[in-house]
């Protein structure tokens, strides 16, 4: 931008801010003063809403990792059971007539607890808690493993046969005084706990829980409306993420389609992932509402503020700044009577009673002045009628020459209401006091001059 353009708009600003009243340059101010305050309370707000997304996310996290060590400990009892079961001697010895009833008694202590059993080592049943005889296991990874390792294992999650819900299998061998493998005690492991953390998260946020296998095949689902439970979802861009890493945080759409704030972590043994996830514009809804709460507040205070000061100013500035410009324009009139003796009824601030002291000062003097100027005019010593009303004035000699406009020049003294000129009095009807006449389009002093008394 040229110089010459940018003094152009320059000055076309200063034109534009000089029509500018004192109210309006008042409230511009106070705006400007509280605009800082404003981004303030903006920029709280919008880190607010931040926080509460954080929160959601490190809640989904908290909640994961809570499913993850419920199911670790639960893990962790069932092997304490099956090891304490394996020191009882009809358990061992798989005992058709002590057996299955010690197991039946043993699965009802433990609300976690779907069953035991007790397997040969070619993985056929010999005694379990329910009345399935037909069970074998020879086929099973982690009976298997068991057999292999010589000790505790867990399968990964599958899906009962009757039950058609998702379970942990543990497995423990019972072993001879040569070490060899005799008997393998099998416990199966409830997923209870699943169904309680979900209706907590579903009270809490309304989030959705998921159990997914390492293949990333859905074993549960709280709640389900889709139907998704025993589908394999490994193709999903959310299933993919969280199979790839052993915890964190994801946001993404659902497998229901919905963008979704997932917290995810990895179940220990089974590498199973447990995942919360919450909508995403669930939080947005509650932070939005919260900004939009806050920043309707922030205006109403701006507003109020405003308001106010715009009230403030026309009761006690403006209304006795007009008086005055009104006093002044009389006062500079043909038509100023000091004798007026209407007040003005509001009570102004104490800078602007001064300023109306001082001009009813001023107008007492002047008509002082037009008394000592009519008694001079009729005295014989004419050639002295300058100085003298130069000094009763207080303007010195030659403080005005031929041609001035100086209230010393009597020649050019503009034309006042003489004594005998004056209208009758007439009560004013703005104080109900005696005030004066005036003819019509006569303007009345609002400051209530009143002058040296009648001579």
């Amino acid at each position: 931008m040229s110089p010459l353009k940018r003094a152009r708009i320059l000055r076309r600003a200063q034109t534009l801010w000089a029509r500018v009243g004192l109210r309006a340059r008042l409230e511009a101010f106070i705006l400007l003063a509280l605009l800082p305050m404003v981004g303030l309370v903006v920029v709280l707000l919008l880190q607010e809403r931040s926080q509460d997304i954080e929160r959601a996310r490190d809640a989904t996290r908290l909640l994961a990792d809570r499913g993850a060590q419920q199911q670790a400990q639960i893990v962790q009892q069932a092997r304490s059971v099956l090891q304490l079961l394996t020191l009882v001697p009809d358990i061992r010895e798989a005992s058709p007539e002590r057996c299955s009833t010690l197991l039946k008694q043993a699965t009802d202590l433990y609300p976690w607890a779907a069953g035991f059993g007790v397997f040969n080592p070619d993985g056929n049943l010999l005694c379990n808690s329910s009345d399935n005889r037909s069970l074998n296991l020879a086929q099973r990874d982690y009976f298997k493993e068991a057999l292999a390792t010589r000790g505790f294992t867990v399968s990964n999650f599958l899906i009962g046969q009757n039950s058609k819900q998702p379970r942990v299998v543990a497995a423990l061998p019972i072993l001879d005084d040569d070490g060899s493998v005799s008997r393998v005690l099998v416990g199966g492991v409830d997923l209870s706990w699943l169904a309680e953390l979900s209706a907590e998260i579903a009270r809490e946020s309304g989030g959705i829980v998921s159990l997914f296998d390492s293949q990333g095949t859905v074993l549960a689902r709280v709640p389900d409306p889709q139907g998704l439970v025993g589908r394999s979802m490994a193709d999903h861009p959310m299933v993919r993420k969280f199979l790839q890493e052993e915890a964190g945080i994801i946001e993404d759409d659902g497998l229901d389609g919905v963008p979704r704030i997932s917290g995810f972590s990895t179940l220990e043994e089974t590498g199973a992932k447990i995942v919360v996830a919450v909508t995403r514009d669930d939080i947005l809804i509650a932070a939005d509402r919260n900004l939009l709460l806050g920043t309707g507040v922030m205006v109403g205070v701006v507003l109020l503020i405003v308001g106010g000061v715009w009230m403030l100013m026309e009761v006690m500035v403006l209304r006795g700044l007009r008086d005055l410009k009104a006093s002044a324009a009389f006062l500079s009139s043909d038509l100023f009577d000091p004798h007026a003796p209407c007040t003005p009824a509001p009570v102004h601030p104490s800078e602007i009673g001064q300023v109306a002291h001082a001009m009813r000062t001023m107008g007492h003097a002047d008509d002082g002045a037009d008394a000592e100027h009519h008694r001079l005019r009729g005295s014989p010593d004419a050639a002295r009628q300058p100085a003298l009303l130069r000094s009763s004035r207080g303007a010195p000699s030659g403080a005005a020459g031929v041609g001035s406009r100086c209230r010393g020049d009597p020649l050019h003294r503009p034309r006042r209401i003489q004594a005998d000129q004056r209208p009758a009095r007439s009560p004013c009807r703005r104080h109900g006091v005696e005030g004066d006449r005036r003819p019509a389009g006569a303007l009345r002093a609002p400051w209530g001059f009143r002058g040296a008394p009648r001579r």
